[in-house]
């Protein structure tokens, strides 16, 4: 399967032909795993009946990178909406053209390595769906923190929210990457994958409930009372609080 350290090279020889991969390491936290861009070549490797060719493992690892460059992105974006205090120490409004210059490369890159892949308009268009589906997701993050406390977050927002934001790009995104670039992808199997891996993936968020005891949920909760509302943004309110609170009000 695939190896990080190899992985990790190959964005030296991308940084060669675009010159702002030093954006995307500036702006990740340090030892930040690359799950979503390994998560495209483990597909690779899991669909086909024979084993890939280089140039394919190749192709696959920079469509991991891809993916990898939307999210750091977007990350930049959401520390900024949220004047993040907490992660990434923190990032001021300059990042702004940084995180536009990260996404712009997404399509230079696309277009420079797939412009003559039969599928090329469906590759891109990936990518379109899944910055339309991040942006709903976090309008409707900043609309619900703009508006209301965490006593009145409800389940529905929460999901609909970690669906868009997280569970869209991070795990449905990866995997119809290799679909279509290995021209694997119907309409059938894409909508299958997509039901299947946003469920998995708001499955992986809801995980965190089970590791977590009921004093550390009571302190959670006073916390974010504190910072929720017009105080600070909700949108890293675990769901393991909105569990424990849904409860607590029935």
């Amino acid at each position: 399967m695939a190896d990080r350290e190899t992985f990790q090279a190959v964005l030296h020889s991308i940084r060669a032909d675009l010159d702002l991969t030093d954006l995307v390491s500036a702006h990740q936290r340090p030892r930040r795993e690359t799950n979503r861009g390994l998560i495209v070549l483990n597909t690779g490797h899991l669909l086909l009946p024979r084993l890939l060719t280089a140039i394919e493992i190749r192709h696959l690892r920079v469509f991991g990178w891809l993916t990898e460059f939307f999210q750091a992105a977007y990350l930049i974006w959401d520390d900024i909406m949220d004047s993040s205090e907490y992660r990434r120490g923190g990032v001021g409004l300059s990042a702004v053209s940084d995180a536009c210059l990260i996404k712009s490369s997404i399509m230079v890159l696309l277009r420079q390595y797939f412009g003559d892949h039969p599928d090329y308009g469906q590759l891109m268009e990936l990518f379109h769906g899944a910055a339309c589906r991040m942006e709903l997701g976090q309008l409707a993050d900043m609309t619900t923190s703009n508006k209301c406390n965490l006593a009145e977050m409800t389940m529905e927002q929460y999901e609909f929210t970690a669906e868009n934001k997280t569970a869209f790009y991070g795990f449905y995104l990866p995997v119809s990457l290799a679909l279509q670039y290995l021209q694997c992808a119907t309409g059938q199997n894409l909508e299958i994958a997509r039901e299947v891996l946003i469920s998995h993936g708001m499955v992986n968020i809801e995980g965190a409930f089970i590791n977590l005891e009921m004093a550390q949920l009571h302190n959670l909760e006073k916390r974010f009372d504190q910072i929720g509302g017009e105080h600070g943004p909700l949108k890293d309110i675990p769901w393991s609080v909105l569990v424990k609170i849904s409860r607590r009000n029935n």
